[in-house]
This record gives structure tokens, sequence and C-alpha cells, in this order.
């Protein structure tokens, strides 16, 4: 196993990855697809019944913070409305996996990671370097930005922009951080619709009620895969080509 997704390994390597990182990669695809195949084929035959309970989303509120406010107004500004949609789902999403499997998070870096972690397809975020070839490094550093302003401490930082950076591994185990692991299934979901069955379906349908999906479907994959393309010495490229992530947003079982 590396280091892949960590900040260490981004600082190291710009995003590139190597032999040990695409087994690496491959392995926790492989190990996540094994565990979750019985409740995933189940859902998707409409077999699934044993849901968590419902939550009603008008019973929660989103952070307020300035830290939040800024990662809001920066998301506005920079992306499509598919996208931001797309970003503040994946919050609710993994707040809602979140809160009925009982976990213990920091929910407003949780809700900033979600709303950042794909601010690097866009604006001046886009423009790749070689310390930062992988969008998700440039999607941190934004993040990042957004949270000095705020006087975030380092180590809460640095937290919030691993979280980012792992969710282009496709897995983040929760001992690689509760809030990057949450927010890796909450983009899963509403992608994919991978690990929708921990949430109650009430909940995921007021989801996408409050935050239509605006034609992901089509617009989404496009945008991945120029990035992919760009950068095929990253995991987004590795994503697209040996986990079928395009096939998977097409497949979703969700309408638009």
């Amino acid at each position: 196993m590396t280091d892949v997704g960590t900040l260490s390994w981004a600082k190291r390597t710009g995003g590139r990855i190597d032999f040990r990182d695409r087994l690496t990669l491959m392995k926790l695809a492989a190990g996540s697809l094994l565990a979750e195949l019985p409740d995933l084929v189940a859902y998707r035959l409409g077999l699934k019944r044993n849901f968590p309970a419902f939550i009603d989303l008008d019973s929660l509120k989103p952070p307020d913070t300035k830290a939040a406010q800024a990662a809001e107004i920066l998301l506005r500004e920079l992306t499509p409305p598919f996208l931001f949609n797309h970003s503040v789902r994946t919050y609710w999403f993994s707040r809602l996996i979140g809160l009925g499997a009982g976990a213990k998070f920091d929910d407003e870096l949780l809700y900033i990671a979600s709303l950042t972690h794909d601010l690097g397809f866009y604006g001046h975020y886009a423009d790749a370097t070689p310390d930062a070839e992988c969008f998700s490094i440039r999607s941190a550093r934004a993040a990042g930005e957004v949270t000095a302003k705020a006087g975030w401490d380092g180590a809460r930082a640095e937290r919030l922009q691993e979280a980012i950076i792992r969710n282009v591994n496709g897995h983040v185990p929760q001992q690689d951080g509760m809030e990057a692991h949450l927010m890796m299934r909450g983009v899963l979901v509403d992608a994919t619709g991978l690990h929708a069955w921990r949430i109650n379906p009430r909940s995921v349908d007021a989801v996408f009620d409050h935050l239509p999906r605006f034609d992901i479907r089509t617009q989404l994959g496009p945008t991945f895969r120029g990035e992919a393309d760009r950068h095929r010495q990253c995991r987004g490229y590795f994503a697209e080509t040996y986990l079928c992530f395009g096939l998977l947003v097409r497949t979703a079982p969700w309408k638009g």
C-alpha cells in the first residue's frame, strides 16, 4: 500500500501516480466493491428494505460560518448550476450518511470540503502546474485559501485539504478521516447511486427536490473526461479508464 491521496503524497508527486499507486487504487476499488456488492444488487433490484430512519431536511441547517459563506460564494461564482447543486447535494448526502450511522464528524469541515471538492475544474484553479497536476490538489488549495482567511488552525485546514484530495481515490476508509470517508460516499451517492442504501429513500428524494440534478448525467462526464485526458498520469484518468467512472455516472439510478 502507498500513501496515495495524502497531503504528503500530493506535495511529493503533484498528483501523478506510479505503479504502486495504481495497485493501491485497484485494491481499494476491488475491496469496496466486494464489500458493497450484496447491498448494491439488492438496492438496484428494489429488494432493499432495511434503510436508516427518515431524516427531515427541514430540521437540519448547513453551517453558517465565515468560511462556509466564503466557500458558497466561490462555488457560485466559478461553477455552472449542475456542479453547484452536485457539490451541495454531496454535503447533504454525506451528512445524512453520517447521521444515519451515528458517526461523529466536523460538520463545517464536511460542508466546505463538499462545496470545494471540484473547484479544480474551474476558473484559475483549472490551471495545472507541476506541483498540482491533479484537479483535487487545486481544489484543496481553493479550500485552503478559504479557511486561511477565516483563521482556521493548520491541523484542521490540512484535514480539510486531505479529505478533498483523497476523494479521487474512490474509497476512503474511516481510519483515513471521518469527513473524507463520508464525503467520498456522498459524492458516489450523487454521481453514481453507490451507497444510496445508507440513506432513507425519502431523504434522498428530498435532497433532489431541493437541489435538482440539472442534467448532470450528460455534463459531469465530459468535464471529468476532459480533465482525465489532459492529465493521464493522474487518478482521474485511472478512475475513468479502469474504474469506469463515466459509465457509472451515465447509469446512475436518478432522473436527470
